[in-house]
């Protein structure tokens, strides 16, 4: 897919233009400006946070500026008289005028052409055109893909475009809501998340580490905070199995054990026997009750126990997100109390001994799933007292971990077994693997080789078709896009396109199946089997196959398939010199 030519040329102007119409603007801000107070604030902050992340103070710096200087109507007005700028500059700025700049939060709802998407603005509704250059680089990863995005964005009139850096995570809209209320009510209800983020920009240092914190999950359960406002129960909250903590007017129950009547009542929970990794607690703030726990099934049990058994959650929160903002200091529903308390008392010696607990918990299963996936071997005394877990522990957890490993393996059926690759080939190892949900642009499985002289065998090939694009792109972007385009930029894509030029490089005196590397792709891929039909999966890449390598002579058939053989996979491609000209496996330990 291509970007309109009126929208990319609208959007190049801009791009071109973007120095001297900041400058513009900038003329006419007034010295000291008016948010000079709250932007030293903001950079104190960021230096005393990443005092080596010079990058970062400059990012927030300039974003924190431009949301100021490019929602001032007033400022965009005047800057139209700036005499340094042609009728162009003055008609964007007049867009600009008219359409100030605003944060949005939003997720990706369609790929409409190179660095032009579709997106849906997740706080205020509404979809919208978005044209980013980095957006598209943050497909690039995985771990950035697929994400929610926040960003301040600009209207040049045919599409929006973006005017800071863009932060991504995983974050749904009741965190951004819980947020925007708590950052401050009263902005929040008048002018939205755009508001709150342009009056607090520290928040910014909140979704910065959210964007490297994974989601949690303790004995397969989801960590996700449920809070919920509650009437008063009527319940006893009896020692040893609560703890009641007061302060002033306001008290905190806080479960710390299960009875044996709540086991009789309600079954065998993990939250019974791990209590405090799920902080299940009730506030009692002057007279308002509030319910918190930490999973969906505790909010559940913890709400009928009160009395309340059709309660459901007001927010579900990001557990990171919750410390991250009380943390920082922010008024928490629950305050005076903290869910994680400092001093020196025995209950935030108890609180910091749970946390050294999950963080070997968690250390040990990050060394010992690594150990797997390079396919090592693993001393389990050793494991142990490094991480501080017995060898019983161990060897359960051990156990716990292969069982969902094992659950996650695709078996192939009897009927699948001959299509198997055959003959010797190299087959990544798990560590390989999770580079090919990557893209093929900044390839770490892949050298792409994209010369002048590849380009031009290239465009000679393919007559010239494609010659716009791989000017604009490179080869690597165009085939990746044709091919991705079967598979609306699901991860799916993403693997199978790397693993197809893995094997058919590997094996390029051969002709494979293209059915037989669908089935190879369900063995490596586990999550593939979860989420698709087999049959219907190898339609969808069988087409890919044709249309992104086969159109573009980098593969070559030994015969035309005929429809049928064609929706199943049933006929062979192998590498031309063309493909092994432009792409060359990076030598790995397989």
């Amino acid at each position: 897919m291509t970007v309109p030519r009126d929208v990319l040329e609208r959007c190049e102007l801009v791009t071109a233009k973007w120095a001297q119409l900041l400058t513009a603007v900038e003329n006419q801000i007034d010295e000291p400006p008016a948010f000079q107070a709250p932007l030293e604030s903001l950079l104190k902050s960021l230096v005393a946070r990443y005092p080596e992340r010079e990058d970062l103070l400059t990012h927030l710096g300039e974003q924190y500026i431009n949301s100021q200087i490019l929602s001032d109507t007033q400022l965009l007005k005047q800057a139209q008289e700036d005499p340094s700028l042609d009728e162009r500059g003055r008609e964007i700025l007049g867009q600009w005028e008219q359409t100030p700049a605003f944060y949005a939060v939003f997720f990706i709802t369609r790929r409409l052409g190179n660095s032009l998407y579709e997106i849906e603005d997740l706080t205020r509704g509404g979809r919208y055109n978005l044209f980013s250059p980095g957006l598209q680089k943050l497909q690039n990863r995985r771990e950035s893909r697929a994400a929610t995005y926040i960003a301040l964005l600009v209207d040049n009139g045919l599409c929006l475009q973006t005017a800071s850096m863009i932060h991504y995570n995983r974050l749904g809209i009741d965190d951004f809501d819980f947020m925007g209320h708590i950052a401050d009510e009263t902005l929040y209800r008048e002018k939205g998340i755009d508001g709150v983020f342009k009056g607090y920009p520290s928040l910014f240092l909140t979704l910065f580490n959210l964007s490297e914190v994974p989601s949690l999950t303790l004995r397969g359960v989801e960590v996700v905070g449920h809070l919920a406002a509650i009437g008063e129960p009527s319940y006893p909250f009896e020692a040893p199995y609560w703890r009641t903590v007061t302060s002033g007017e306001s008290s905190q129950y806080i479960f710390d054990e299960a009875s044996e009547e709540m086991v009789n009542t309600y079954g065998d929970r993990v939250f019974f026997e791990l209590p405090g990794l799920f902080n299940i607690r009730l506030f009692n703030i002057k007279g308002s009750w509030y319910l918190l726990t930490h999973c969906q099934e505790a909010f559940e049990v913890f709400s009928a126990m009160m009395g309340y058994p059709t309660l459901g959650p007001q927010y579900r929160l990001s557990t990171a997100m919750v410390l991250f903002l009380e943390q920082d200091g922010y008024p928490m529903p629950w305050s005076p109390f903290l869910l994680v308390e400092s001093g020196e008392d025995d209950e935030s010696e108890e609180m910091e001994d749970r946390s050294q607990k999950v963080e070997q918990l968690n250390a040990f299963m990050k060394e010992y799933n690594d150990a797997l996936n390079e396919g090592k071997s693993v001393d389990k005394k050793r494991l142990g007292r490094q991480h501080g877990i017995s060898l019983q522990d161990v060897e359960s957890l051990m156990e716990r971990l292969n069982e969902v490993r094992k659950s996650h393996t695709w078996s192939v059926p009897p009927e699948e077994e001959e299509y198997q690759v055959s003959g010797v080939w190299p087959i990544p190892p798990p560590a390989l693997v999770r580079h090919f949900n990557n893209s093929l642009v900044g390839s770490l499985v892949f050298f792409i080789l994209e010369g002048p002289e590849g380009v031009d065998r290239f465009n000679a090939y393919t007559q010239g078709e494609w010659t716009q694009r791989v000017l604009a792109d490179g080869v690597a972007a165009l085939v990746e896009d044709l091919f991705l385009e079967e598979f609306d930029y699901d991860d799916s894509g993403y693997s199978m396109l790397n693993l197809l030029l893995w094997i058919v490089l590997h094996k390029r005196e051969e002709s494979v199946m293209v059915r037989s590397i669908a089935v190879e792709g369900f063995k490596l891929f586990p999550y593939l089997s979860l989420e698709n039909d087999f049959d219907s999966f190898v339609e969808t890449f069988s087409e890919g196959v044709i249309k992104a390598l086969v159109a573009t002579s980098l593969l070559k058939l030994k015969k035309r398939p005929l429809r049928a053989e064609r929706r199943r996979g049933l006929f062979t491609v192998q590498a031309t010199d063309l493909l092994s000209s432009l792409f060359s496996p990076i030598p790995h330990s397989v």
